[in-house]
């Protein structure tokens, strides 16, 4: 539904999933990613927060995720210094972490964004040491 743009059906459908499944990470994980990509990134942050503290095994990546999403909030909000510290940390801990097989758990790796960051930074040199 991300990819037809049926964002109400999608919505509709993670609060139902919400309801039924209380403790599952699930609906935040896709509620999350839903107001990711609608520019509405506090309440995605909120939301993937929420998921990690459910997620169990996938908790990790959650955290990822969650660190990733604040480090574009803060940097959209004109705080690039701190969203690029924080998309950093993301990145570390990305790196830390043991492969998984099947698709990924993050949209775009944190040290992509980092470096897209550092790019908007006028910081090529440090953007070219996190897209390595």
């Amino acid at each position: 539904m991300f990819v037809t743009g049926e964002l109400d059906k999608a919505t509709e459908i993670y609060r139902e999933w919400e309801e039924s499944y209380p403790r599952d990470f699930t609906a935040p994980v896709n509620f999350g990613n839903l107001y990711g990509i609608e520019g509405r990134y506090e309440p995605a942050v909120e939301q993937v927060q929420k998921a990690a503290k459910a997620g169990g095994d996938e908790a990790r990546a959650l955290e990822v995720m969650a660190g990733r999403l604040h480090g574009l909030m803060l940097s959209k909000d004109g705080k690039g210094a701190e969203g690029v510290a924080e998309v950093r940390k993301a990145a570390d801990k990305y790196a830390a972490m043991a492969f998984d097989f099947g698709p990924p758990v993050t949209v775009k790796p944190p040290h992509e964004l980092l470096g897209e960051l550092l790019l908007e930074q006028k910081k090529p040199a440090e953007a070219k040491a996190a897209f390595a």
